[in-house]
C-alpha cells in the first residue's frame, strides 16, 4: 500500500487542473496515490484527468457535494496513513512530499505538518507574496486566531489525526464517515483543523520552506467575503457545544484576525468601502491587535484607506512601489543585524546607508510619487517637512537598535569572517526575498 494518499477535489478547473496533476506526478518522493475526486464538475476537467495514465492515479466521480464532501470521499478511499490534500487549481514544487513525510516520520506528535505558499495569479507568474505562519509551538489558540495551516493545499496529516475526528452522518440518504463538515460551504478548513486540535493529542507544526504555489483568483470560493464571514461564525457557535470555556478566552481576538483577513483580501479585490469597513469592525473586536502585530495591522488599514479615497491608478502605482520595494528593504533590514567593515567614517557610516535604505528611502519616494497628484505643491512641501523628521525618529531608533545588536554580538564573538563588499548586491541577486 502507498505510504502517502494525495487526494484533489475536482470541480470545474479544466484551465489549471493539468498542472496540479502534474505537480504531483513530478514529486522527487514517489511512494503515493493519487485519488482525484470529480465532484460533480461540468466542464472538461474528467477528459483531461483521464489523459493521464499513471498507475498511481484513482479517479472517483461523484454528484456534487462540495469540497467537505470530495475530502470526505477521498479521505474514505485512502490507503496511506499520510494524506496530503490539494485544490486543483494550485501547484506544488517537487520537493512537497518527500519534505512533509520526512517531517511527520520524524515527530510521532505531529499530526498536522504545514509549510509556506507563494502567492501566483491566474496565469501562474508569482505575486512576491508569501504566506508565512507561525511554526513552532503551535497552540489552540494559534491556530483558532491565525489558522498557521494557511489553505487546503498545504497540509499533510496523519490519517490517525482524521480518525480520532470522525463522525457518523445522513447527508446524502446512507450513513457514512465524515471528517470535514459537509454543512459548510466555507470554512471548512478551519471548523475541521479546531477540532483536531481541542479534541485530540496530535499537535501542529510547520516547515520553513516554500512548497506550494497558491493561485490567487477572483472568482474563487475565497472571494466572497460575506459568505466566508457568515460561516466562520456558524463554526464559532459549532464550537460552543465541545469549547465554551476556550471560546470565552479567545472568541474576540480570533474575530479581530478573521476580520483583518477578510479585509486584506478586500484589498486584493479591489474594495476599498468593504475593506474598511471589515478592518474597523476587525479593532472593534480586539484593539490588541494594534499592539501584538502593529505592522500588518496598520498597513492594512492605511491600504483600505488609500484604496477607498485614491483613485484607481494612483493606488496601483502606490502599491507597484511599494512591492519593488520590500524585497530590497527586507535585505537591508536583515543586514542591519550584521557586523560592518568600518570605513572612513567607521562602521556608523555603512550602517547609516542600509538605514537610509531601508527606512527613509522607500517612504519618500511614495510621499514624492502620491503627494503632488493629491495636494498643490505648497501643501505637499509642508506635509512633507512635517512627516520627514518622523522618518528620521524612526531610523535613530533603527540606528541605536543595530548598534546595540552589533555591540553585543562582538562581545559574545559571534561574527568571525570579514564583511564583504559585495554582500549587499549577492543578497539582491541570488536569494529569495520572501515576505
Amino acid at each position: 500500500m502507498p505510504n502517502v494518499s494525495v487526494i484533489m477535489p475536482v470541480y470545474n478547473v479544466e484551465q489549471y487542473v493539468a498542472v496540479a496533476i502534474e505537480s504531483v506526478l513530478t514529486q522527487s518522493y514517489s511512494d503515493f496515490e493519487l485519488l482525484i475526486i470529480i465532484d460533480g464538475a461540468t466542464d472538461g476537467s474528467l477528459a483531461i484527468c483521464q489523459q493521464f495514465n499513471d498507475a498511481r492515479i484513482r479517479i472517483i466521480e461523484q454528484a456534487n457535494r462540495g469540497l467537505a464532501g470530495a475530502r470526505n470521499t477521498g479521505i474514505r478511499a485512502a490507503q496511506g496513513q499520510y494524506l496530503a490534500f490539494l485544490d486543483s487549481d494550485d501547484y506544488w514544487l517537487p520537493k512537497k512530499l518527500a519534505q512533509q513525510v520526512a517531517h511527520l516520520d520524524n515527530s510521532p506528535k505531529i499530526g498536522v505538518s504545514y509549510c509556506v505558499s507563494e502567492f501566483i495569479d491566474e496565469q501562474g507568474n508569482s505575486l512576491n507574496l508569501f504566506m508565512r505562519p507561525k511554526f513552532h509551538d503551535i497552540s489552540k489558540a494559534d491556530v483558532f486566531c491565525r489558522n498557521p495551516v494557511g489553505n487546503g493545499s498545504v497540509p499533510m496529516i496523519r490519517k490517525a489525526a482524521f480518525e480520532a475526528i470522525g463522525f457518523s452522518h445522513t447527508l446524502h440518504d446512507t450513513e457514512e464517515t465524515a471528517y470535514f463538515d459537509e454543512t459548510f460551504r466555507q470554512s471548512e478548513d478551519i471548523e475541521c483543523w479546531m477540532r483536531i486540535a481541542l479534541l485530540t493529542p496530535w499537535k501542529f507544526e510547520g516547515i520553513e520552506e516554500t512548497l506550494v504555489q497558491y493561485r490567487v483568483s477572483a472568482g474563487g470560493l475565497s472571494a466572497n467575503l460575506e459568505q466566508q464571514y457568515a460561516q466562520w461564525q456558524r463554526m464559532v457557535e459549532k464550537m460552543r457545544d465541545y469549547a465554551p470555556t476556550f471560546l470565552q478566552q479567545w472568541e474576540a481576538t480570533s474575530r479581530a484576525y478573521q476580520l483583518r483577513y477578510l479585509a486584506r483580501r478586500a484589498v486584493r479585490m479591489r474594495d476599498g468601502r468593504v475593506a474598511t469597513r471589515l478592518m474597523h469592525q476587525a479593532l472593534r473586536s480586539d484593539k490588541s491587535l494594534l499592539w501584538q502585530e502593529p505592522a500588518r495591522t496598520l498597513v492594512s488599514l492605511f491600504a483600505a484607506w488609500l484604496l477607498a479615497l485614491l483613485p484607481s491608478g494612483w493606488y496601483a502605482r502606490m502599491e507597484k512601489l511599494a512591492i519593488s520595494y520590500l524585497p530590497r528593504a527586507k535585505i537591508w533590514h536583515k543586514n542591519l543585524m550584521l557586523p560592518h567593515v568600518p570605513g572612513p567614517l567607521g562602521r556608523s557610516r555603512s550602517r547609516w546607508q542600509s538605514i537610509w535604505q531601508c527606512y527613509l528611502h522607500p517612504p519618500l519616494i511614495l510621499l514624492l510619487a502620491v503627494l503632488p497628484r493629491l495636494l498643490d505643491i505648497g501643501l505637499s512641501i509642508l506635509l512633507l517637512c512635517l512627516l520627514f523628521p518622523a522618518l528620521l525618529l524612526r531610523a535613530s531608533w533603527a540606528y541605536w537598535r543595530t548598534g546595540a545588536v552589533f555591540e553585543k554580538h562582538i562581545l559574545i564573538g559571534r561574527f568571525q569572517q570579514p564583511f564583504q563588499r559585495n554582500y549587499f548586491a549577492s543578497q539582491m541577486l541570488g536569494r529569495n526575498t520572501a515576505m
